[in-house]
Formats: C-alpha cells, sequence, structure tokens
C-alpha cells in the first residue's frame, strides 16, 4: 500500500514510490519448490505407508513453507517508500498500518549503504540524517543509487527554490527604491525572436530539459520501471557519449 492521496498537502505530490527488493522472497520459494518435491516423493514413492498418512505428511511439508512464504509476500507487499516534494514516507503494514516520515527540509545527508552481495543483487540501504533526532534507515530498497539520486535532486531544488525566493525578495526591493513603477519590467526568454539590444536571450532550457529527463530517469530505475542497463544506456544517449 503506497502513500494515500489523502495523505498529501494541498501542494504535495508523490515523485517516486518504490518498493523493498524482493530477495527476502528467495528463501522461502526455494524452500517451497524443495517441499514439493518432497510432497511428491511422499505420495508416489512411500507406499510402506497409509494413503491418508501420506497425504497428511503431503500437506504438511508444502503448508509450512507456503506460509512462510504468504507471510514474506504480505510484508513485502504491505511496505512502501513515497518521495514527494516535501518528505520522505516509509510505510509498513496492511492491518496495522505503521509508517515514519522525515520533511526534505530536514535532511542533511544521504548515505547509501551497499555489501557486495547487495552490489550483485542491485539493492541496498539509504539512510536520510537529519539535522535533530536519530536517522531514517530506508532497507532492502531496489537501485538504491537510483532513490538517492531522486532524493538528492529534490532537496537541490528545494535549496534551489529557497535562493531564488530570497533573490527575487532582495531584486524587488531593490527595484521599488530605483524605480518608481513597475509596468517598463520586460520579461525576456529565448523564445523572443529579436530580443532588445544588449539584452541577452536566455539559454538554460536545454539544461533544464537534459536535467529534467535525467530526473525522470532516476525515478524509473529507481521505480523498477527500467533496468539499471537500461538507464545507463538511455544516459549515455542524452549526453551524447558512445
Amino acid at each position: 500500500m503506497g502513500l494515500s492521496r489523502r495523505a498529501l498537502g494541498s501542494d504535495e505530490e508523490i515523485i517516486v514510490e518504490v518498493r523493498s527488493h524482493r530477495g527476502s522472497l528467495v528463501a522461502p520459494s526455494c524452500l517451497l519448490l524443495a517441499a514439493c518435491a518432497g510432497a511428491i516423493w511422499l505420495v508416489v514413492y512411500a507406499t510402506s505407508w497409509p494413503k491418508l498418512g501420506r497425504e497428511i505428511a503431503a500437506g504438511v511439508v508444502i503448508g509450512l513453507p507456503l506460509w512462510w512464504l504468504v507471510a514474506r509476500w504480505m510484508r513485502w507487499r504491505s511496505r512502501s517508500v513515497s518521495l514527494t516534494n516535501e518528505r520522505v514516507v516509509v510505510s509498513n503494514g496492511s492491518l496495522r498500518k505503521k509508517s515514519e516520515q522525515v520533511r526534505l527540509m530536514r535532511i542533511i545527508e544521504v548515505h547509501l549503504i551497499q555489501g557486495v552481495t547487495d552490489r550483485l543483487l542491485r539493492r541496498g540501504d539509504v539512510i536520510l540524517e537529519v539535522d535533530d533526532g536519530p536517522p531514517l534507515a530506508v532497507e532492502h530498497l531496489r537501485h538504491p543509487e537510483a532513490f538517492q539520486r531522486v532524493v538528492l535532486r529534490e532537496l537541490g531544488r528545494d535549496e534551489g527554490e529557497g535562493d531564488e525566493e530570497e533573490e527575487d525578495d532582495d531584486e524587488a526591493g531593490a527595484h521599488d527604491l530605483a524605480s518608481p513603477s513597475l509596468s517598463r519590467i520586460q520579461v525576456i526568454t529565448e523564445d523572443d525572436p529579436t530580443p532588445p539590444q544588449g539584452t541577452p536571450a536566455v539559454s538554460g532550457s536545454r539544461a533544464a530539459t537534459l536535467f529534467a529527463r535525467l530526473d525522470e530517469l532516476d525515478r524509473l530505475e529507481a521505480s523498477g520501471a527500467l533496468s539499471p542497463h537500461e538507464a545507463a544506456l538511455r544516459r549515455a544517449e542524452l549526453s551524447g557519449t558512445p
């Protein structure tokens, strides 16, 4: 269960939602396959046992690992990590739901922890350090590098918006002192065919478009829609490197 739309703020939007790595399902799945093989052997070859006894034994042999697999699957299915433009929310549980969250403005460091096995399985832990209080550990993520990049990009965007607001306030105050009227202000963009003489056209849209496409690739990789290999190929195409 991801973050409900009703739980979002008025100006809040979901950037990406990811789940834990499926590695926790490997062991019970393998045990269930082995149990099925053992149950077949009991039913077919254990002829010295009564038929009812063989069927009961086969059911027990299959039932225990099946219960373990279902429990693990429900735990995996009910855990989600949601990144919005304001916070990171880690939700656990379906009947008894528990969630941890941290505001982006409180995050000061984003760490990635991966062992050798984690790198092979493309999973890892992302640790979010906050300015006060214990860090929030987002464990066993799929494609943790992509999730880390998306979080860092959102943090940079928030800082950039805050700096722009401060600059706008300073510029507005200076303009109020220097100019009696705001009606003469002209907004120049690169779409203007002939900007006024001495006024350079804005040339940042290409970089902004590239930034947005790279951001989208990171989101798709973090959510599992793209494999790391496919994402790397598309990044190379965008940057123009072979």
